[in-house]
């Protein structure tokens, strides 16, 4: 009896070890599935978050390369009248827009290239922005003489500046009153078949040429004025420009009076949905003032860019917009030093419209047909 109840009791003995070692066996492999599978997803996260941080690294690479962050601004020059009234244009650029990285594109007749290059040169040691020159480019000879000696320039840059996404336009006889930031967000405003940006060529039927001698399309009800163009150039490529150029050319050579603004007018006619409008005052002209003041967006928010066309900067016809050109002409960049605090940029730029408001005093004591001007310079 003895005996079996020492069986007994070693038996349970080893059953309970046995029970004991399964259940720490047990344990063990249920540890060490929770760590292989825990440094499995950590490997696995691991792998995972180095794939998207590569990822974002090089989207944003992407972005940092591709990404045009300047203000291009594109003029012609072509002739000596072209050439002075260009390197004003460019000053009053500068004056305007100094916080900002402003790059020049000079669509240059070849014998004028070393001029302008020298006048630019200078005019980098007082204030900071880049510039290249390109050859005037055309298909043939008829364009060049279009209307104004390679003012048609404009109508192939999307070819030219195959690699550049967009630009603001100028005529030379152009002087920018406010920053170029300004009317470069129109770009951001643009929808997505917006390809380019105009004002109107008036905004009063009596005097808009277009309404009442026009021999072909135009952009209604006005037409448009072609002398400050934004252009998407990728959206212009997409649109296929340079044929339905052409193709209008072809079509309309003998009815068309104004040249590649002509142009302009039949192409946006045929497809309106195409333009993005801004106000007469970024395309400010004698037309509004002479006949009274017909631009209302001057009156209440100022004139932003002021165009002399037909010789109104260099003629005896509109004295008030020949003193702000020689304000321009004449104005000593030494006086200039580089600003990088935005207020100072601001209080720069309203003091050079006080100048220009104030000092034409001392000019003209008699009013002239386009006198009021100066109060619409704020």
């Amino acid at each position: 009896m003895l005996s079996s109840l020492f069986y007994r009791q070693f038996s349970f003995f080893i059953i309970k070890k046995r029970s004991i070692v399964f259940m720490r066996l047990i344990c063990l492999i249920i540890v060490s599935f929770i760590c292989f599978v825990w440094i499995f997803s950590s490997f696995s996260s691991s792998i995972d978050g180095e794939k998207n941080v590569s990822s974002a690294s090089r989207v944003l690479e992407h972005r940092s390369e591709s990404r045009d962050d300047r203000f291009i601004i594109v003029l012609t020059v072509c002739g000596d009248q072209s050439l002075h009234q260009g390197l004003i244009a460019i000053r009053s650029v500068v004056m305007f827009s100094q916080e900002c990285p402003i790059h020049f594109i000079l669509m240059v007749d070849d014998p004028l290239k070393n001029i302008v290059t020298t006048e630019l040169e200078k005019l980098k040691s007082f204030v900071h922005f880049t510039y290249n020159l390109l050859s005037i480019q055309f298909p043939n000879d008829s364009w060049r003489s279009l209307f104004k000696q390679c003012s048609s320039q404009r109508l192939f840059l999307p070819k030219i500046l195959h690699d550049i996404d967009a630009v603001l336009y100028i005529d030379s006889d152009v002087l920018m009153l406010s920053s170029i930031s300004e009317i470069w967000s129109f770009f951001d405003a643009m929808n997505s078949t917006q390809i380019a940006g105009l004002a109107y060529e008036s905004e009063d039927f009596s005097s808009n040429w277009y309404y009442r001698f026009a021999q072909h399309p135009y952009y209604p009800p006005y037409g448009l004025n072609s002398g400050v163009m934004l252009m998407n150039l990728t959206k212009m490529r997409q649109f296929d420009w340079i044929k339905r150029t052409e193709e209008i050319y072809r079509n309309f050579r003998n009815k068309i009076v104004w040249g590649d603004q002509d142009i302009i007018n039949i192409i946006f006619s045929e497809n309106q949905d195409r333009i993005h409008l801004f106000g007469c005052n970024w395309n400010y002209r004698p037309d509004h003032c002479v006949y009274g003041l017909t631009c209302r967006r001057a009156v209440t928010e100022g004139i932003k860019i002021l165009h002399g066309n037909r010789d109104s900067f260099v003629g005896s016809k509109q004295p008030a917009f020949k003193f702000i050109f020689e304000y321009f002409e004449n104005f000593d960049f030494k006086t200039i030093e580089r600003q990088n605090s935005s207020s100072n940029v601001i209080s720069i730029r309203k003091g050079h419209l006080r100048s220009i408001k104030h000092s034409r005093i001392d000019r003209y004591e008699e009013q002239t047909s386009c006198h009021k001007l100066f109060d619409l310079i704020f």
